[in-house]
């Protein structure tokens, strides 16, 4: 690592790299090799359109599955539909039994799929009509004790049913079905009940077996581990049961699938190869064998994903690029090393350059300390324009010592327009270190240098929570404004509150002070609100931006009143403020008034306060606001 001294030093220096030859090199090596690709292009156009077709295949089988198997859904979700568009205009009788399993019994002939139709009403008494062993029944019932449907009239009569499909078990027809339903309300509004319809969950597998080619296997998920269709479904139908209604890939003896989610064989999805858009892909590895699976989600049932795919063994997908791989080989080989070079020359180049951009937004937003550190370079530009910007963050550092940073940011933010002066509404602050004298006596120099140095580091941070300007540091006081350069017309209340975190502040580490045995340390704050001239003043070669008039006087001359207008001698600290001040802020209440009082050097007297610094007045309180 460079510092500004060893960046000055000659010593150790090699040479070094001009940028331009550099980049002459780069470009040049990256032209021959572009050259030699050339006699591959053709090869890489075929593979192009090679794994497009691939990937265009698998989305069009994916999207036919997806589209399908909802489809399958959807015609139960329509008949349900139609029977609430007849109970709400009023063209079923929900209590004319006979009529109503006639028409859910029609509802059935709609689509084959659909094994049964329920109708409940709002007491809970329920309709069905469906088949059993191809034979077509129809029961009426009560279901008002039962759960499940009490949830279901409950989110049917408030309108919060978050999916409309749902797993279910069906005790007449003993088998899982998916089901839908919809909430049934009368021609004058009021709520009827719910219908569902039902369709068996072997007849969605049967359909997405019948989807399926070569080697390749369908299916139909529910989350990740529960299986709603596939080609084995019906061979497990008759172990199902209403705790278990769909069964996992491993009772399906289906190993593959079961394996779906295990650790990918590749670092990287096969879909980032072959398959784009909305197809998801990857391999995994079973025995001796690679399995692709390629899937996409297709809406959700019960508020669990549903993702429909088709696994089959990675061989039987990859034989369209066995050809093209084995003549392409040498032209992949050196793309690859063209790109590797390209990139790492490309990282070579960068990483100098980056470091000297983060160094300057550093310098720029005044955040010296997160400068990161600069190492020699063997190109030699950036070499030298390291060691210059290291040289130039140490002249800054010194620099940051004795210039307030947070102002030069605020006129950097603000533009030179900022400096000239004007004159503005303001609110100063002054504070001193009562009995400093007595302090000062028992200490070392650099004893009272390190007081100071934390004194005047917590006050300073009171200042800067509330936007303050610190104008300078006199001995054992500090001076701070509120108003400029930025307009802050609550400058008053800024004021108000930074005086009161000193106090809170000053009051923590006194008592830090006492369980170390030291004596306390006692302030006195002085508060003014007026107009002052604010901006550059000085001479050309020592410029401060600072305010001049009779409100910097007043504020430093209520600091000094409170020696002798303080009241109890003992407290931590002392803040007087004028009415203007609290006025500005409008907090007259939380003061004491001392009446109008004579200032020192000044003819007409100012009405003063005595501000408490507890902080429980409710006019204080209104100030954090």
């Amino acid at each position: 690592m460079l510092t500004g001294d060893d960046l000055d030093s000659e010593s150790g220096r090699t040479w070094r790299l001009p940028i331009a030859s550099a980049i002459t090199l780069a470009f040049g090596g990256l032209l021959f090799v572009a050259v030699l690709a050339v006699g591959f292009v053709t090869w890489r156009a075929n593979e192009r359109n090679t794994l497009e077709l691939m990937g265009d295949t698998a989305e069009l089988y994916l999207d036919s599955l997806a589209g399908l198997t909802r489809q399958h859904q959807e015609d139960g979700r329509f008949q349900v539909e139609h029977l609430a568009r007849l109970v709400r205009t009023g063209a079923l009788d929900l209590d004319d039994e006979e009529t109503l399993a006639n028409v859910l019994a029609g509802s059935l002939a709609a689509g084959n799929q659909i094994h049964g139709i329920a109708l409940v009403r709002a007491d809970g008494t329920a309709t069905r009509v469906g088949f059993v062993d191809d034979e077509l029944i129809s029961l009426r019932g009560n279901w008002s004790d039962r759960p499940e449907i009490q949830l279901l009239l409950e989110n049917a009569r408030n309108g919060t049913m978050i999916d409309s499909y749902f797993v279910v078990w069906a005790e007449d027809l003993a088998a899982p079905h998916v089901s839908t339903s919809i909430p049934l309300f009368g021609p004058d509004g009021s709520f009827q009940g719910a219908a569902s319809a039902v369709i068996a969950i072997t007849e969605i597998s049967d359909f997405v077996a019948s989807l399926a080619s070569g080697e390749g296997r369908t299916f139909v998920l529910l989350g990740r581990d529960r299986v709603l269709a596939h080609a084995d479904m019906e061979s497990v139908a008759s172990e199902l049961t209403p705790d278990r209604p769909l069964p996992k890939p491993s009772d399906l003896g289906d190993d593959v699938l079961a394996a779906m989610w295990d650790k990918p064989v590749l670092d990287r999805t096969f879909q980032q190869i072959v398959f784009a858009r909305n197809a998801k892909a990857h391999v995994i590895e079973t025995g001796d064998e690679q399995h692709l699976f390629v899937y996409r989600e297709a809406g959700t049932i019960g508020g669990e994903p549903m993702t429909v795919g088709v696994h089959l063994p990675l061989d039987e997908v990859i034989q369209p690029l066995h050809r093209l791989i084995g003549s392409g080989a040498v032209a992949v080989i050196i793309l690859l090393v063209s790109i590797g070079l390209s990139i790492l020359l490309g990282r070579a180049l960068a990483r100098p350059v980056r470091r000297l951009e983060a160094s300057a937004e550093a310098v720029a937003r005044l955040k010296l300390d997160e400068m990161p550190p600069l190492e020699r370079s063997h190109l030699r530009e950036l070499d030298a324009a390291q060691r210059t910007f290291a040289a130039m963050r140490t002249a800054l550092g010194w620099f940051e010592i004795y210039v307030p940073r947070a102002l030069v940011a605020r006129l950097i933010k603000l533009g030179p327009s900022a400096t000239h002066s004007e004159e503005r509404q303001i609110t100063v602050l002054f504070t001193d270190i009562s009995g400093f004298t007595k302090l000062a006596e028992r200490r070392s120099p650099e004893e009272l240098a390190a007081l100071l140095n934390e004194h005047f580091a917590l006050l300073g941070s009171c200042v800067e929570a509330q936007e303050g300007t610190i104008d300078k540091y006199i001995g054992d006081s500090l001076m701070a404004f509120w108003g400029a350069p930025e307009a802050q017309p609550d400058h008053a209340a800024r004021a108000l509150r930074a005086a009161q975190d000193m106090a809170a502040t000053v009051a923590e580490d006194n008592r830090k002070r006492q369980m170390r045995g030291e004596p306390p340390v006692q302030l006195r704050i002085g508060l003014h609100s007026g107009p002052a001239v604010v901006g550059n003043i000085g001479a050309p070669s020592r410029m401060n931006y600072t305010l001049i008039g009779d409100t910097v006087n007043v504020a430093q001359r209520l600091e000094a009143l409170g020696k002798e207008r303080g009241g109890n001698n003992g407290a931590d600290v002392v803040l007087l403020a004028s009415s203007d001040t609290l006025s500005a802020a409008q907090a007259m209440d939380i003061g004491e008034n001392l009446g109008r009082l004579d200032l020192r050097g000044r003819e007409d007297p100012v009405e003063v306060y005595r501000v408490g610094v507890g902080g429980t007045k409710p006019a204080l309180e209104a100030l954090e606001g």
